[in-house]
């Protein structure tokens, strides 16, 4: 047995813990769970099975891949409509441009991290791990080139680390901006919380 935590970008509601039944036959493609609820007040477990076909984890295999596309409107919109506190709990938001592009104007909540192997560093930071594990990474860049660059990388480290145990993934779930930071910006600027500083440095520059 496994444990997963299963809230996502697309709506579904967090549930705290998942265990899996793995070994079973006869039931694919649909899986077994059992969901596993802890009373806050006496601390007694509920359980509840359910059929459910999960969600697959994204096969990057082009940089055209329409699935792993976040637009700019969805990304704004969970900035507005959620606080900073649920928003950072439940995504990694990731500049992947080089330093002066991101302190010239950068989304709000993203952190800068822009080699490959600093940004898989981050994601399996020892004493953070069992926290970010749970979070969804969204990447950008000033377009969105670098940063499908940037998934593709941190998805064959995950496979990597994972190999024993195909087709788990550490982070089956992310996402690149599509028409990154420029269009993000281009868009939504009006709306002056959003970006911080509310300005754009284009990659020439600097």
């Amino acid at each position: 047995m496994r444990e997963l935590y299963v809230y996502g970008i697309n709506g579904l509601a967090p549930i705290t813990v998942v265990t899996r039944l793995t070994g079973c036959k006869g039931i694919s493609p649909k899986e077994l769970f059992i969901l596993y609820f802890v009373s806050p007040i006496c601390g007694s477990a509920f359980g509840n099975i359910l059929m459910t076909s999960p969600k697959p984890a994204q096969k990057v295999t082009s940089l055209d891949d329409k699935s792993i596309l976040l637009s700019g409107k969805t990304l704004r919109d969970q900035l507005v409509e959620m606080t900073d506190t649920m928003f950072n709990d439940r995504y990694m938001l990731i500049d992947v441009r080089k330093p002066h592009e991101y302190e010239g104007g950068h989304i709000k909540h993203a952190i800068n991290i822009y080699q490959k192997d600093q940004t898989v560093k981050y994601l399996y930071e020892r004493d953070c791990f069992n926290i970010r594990k749970f979070r969804i990474p969204i990447f950008y860049s000033e377009t969105k080139t670098r940063a499908l660059l940037m998934l593709q990388a941190v998805r064959k480290a995950d496979r990597g680390r994972n190999m024993s145990r195909y087709a788990f993934l550490d982070y089956p779930e992310q996402y690149v901006l599509d028409g990154g930071y420029k269009e993000f910006y281009t868009s939504f600027n009006a709306e002056r919380d959003l970006c911080e500083p509310n300005l754009y440095v284009p990659r020439q520059q600097g």
